[in-house]
């Protein structure tokens, strides 16, 4: 368009609407993905609705603004909301996939490679187990998890999420994203695992039987977790029941050397002292909104999520102190 203008030729109707036909594909099939992946993670911290708006103007410094208004036709009447599309392709079977770089996942009894990278994800996923892979909560996708019992449903029916033996699985993300979310999962879990391109693999033969999973524990006959969330959940626990507990308290009833230097519990503000001082006490804590935890007497703490071998005693304690069964399953 910008060429035809140089050169004084007629622009018509038709090449205008072809023009702005070709520049929405580019917006839901390349833009839209890139900052869903980007914003998303660091508004998992923000628990209020809002609207984001983008102003963009060629050749002028991008604009970006938040309005309180959850309804976007508040903000800009004529507002259009276009949800990211994703490529499809048709292929020999006449069945539409989505356009996907194939990879591959291996694990140390096999690998995992169906050709599309969705199904290879939610493959994957399987093999790790869905009910032990729904406990991994560092990553939530507008709100919902990786792997969860809810359904995302929004006023243009865009397909979000795959429906798996009743698990609903987030598969709207880009490749890259689904295989940085198998190694996270992996490594969350304790399972060793590789993820490359297809044609570069090193196992020859696909998975059958997984082996060298961390361990899972039930609390009082509750639902499958790792330590860590073990951990958080005894605490939490205890402090839905005891609201009247001080801090000094739940430190009585969870003393420092359970854990060791980190401690079980741990105020905020000491958390914050600890990072100033350049000490990475930022990835030792669960800082997420919905896990911080306030005494009786104001003070708003967070928890270690930093359990190894200090589990089996922490275990123990539970059990003698608060009469908890944690059992290993």
């Amino acid at each position: 368009m910008e060429n035809l203008r140089k050169l004084n030729l007629p622009i018509d109707e038709r090449l205008k609407q072809e023009a702005a036909k070709l520049e929405e594909d580019l917006i839901r099939t390349e833009i839209l993905p890139t900052l869903t992946e980007k914003i998303e993670p660091a508004l998992a911290q923000v628990q209020r609705e809002l609207v984001l708006v983008v102003d963009y103007v060629p050749g002028t410094p991008l604009k970006v603004s938040l309005s309180r208004k959850r309804n976007i036709s508040d903000v800009l009447p004529d507002a259009v909301e276009i949800s990211p599309k994703i490529p499809h392709i048709v292929t020999a079977t006449g069945i539409n996939r989505s356009a996907s770089t194939p990879f591959r996942v291996e694990f140390a009894d096999g690998y995992i490679c169906t050709g599309n990278g969705k199904d290879t994800f939610i493959d994957a996923l399987k093999h790790m187990k869905l009910p032990r892979v729904a406990t991994f909560e560092n990553r939530i996708f507008a709100g919902f998890p990786l792997v969860g019992r809810k359904q995302r449903v929004t006023e243009d029916n865009y397909k979000w999420q795959e429906n798996v033996d009743g698990w609903w699985i987030y598969v709207n993300m880009s490749n890259d994203t689904k295989i940085e979310m198998i190694r996270q999962v992996a490594d969350y879990l304790g399972i060793s695992v590789k993820v490359m391109n297809q044609g570069q693999s090193t196992s020859t033969s696909p998975v059958e039987t997984m082996k060298g999973k961390r361990a899972m524990f039930s609390l009082n006959g509750g639902v499958p977790m790792n330590k860590r969330a073990t951990v958080l959940t005894v605490v939490k626990n205890y402090v839905s029941e005891h609201p009247q507990a001080t801090f000094s308290k739940i430190k009585e009833v969870f003393p420092d050397l359970l854990q060791g230097s980190y401690g079980v519990v741990r105020p905020l503000v000491e958390i914050q002292n600890r990072i100033d001082a350049g000490q990475d006490a930022e990835h030792r804590y669960y800082l997420e909104p919905e896990n911080i935890l306030k005494s009786a007497d104001g003070i708003v703490f967070a928890v270690s999520h930093q359990w190894g071998n200090q589990f089996p005693a922490f275990q123990k304690h539970v059990k003698n102190t608060l009469n908890w069964d944690i059992e290993e399953i």
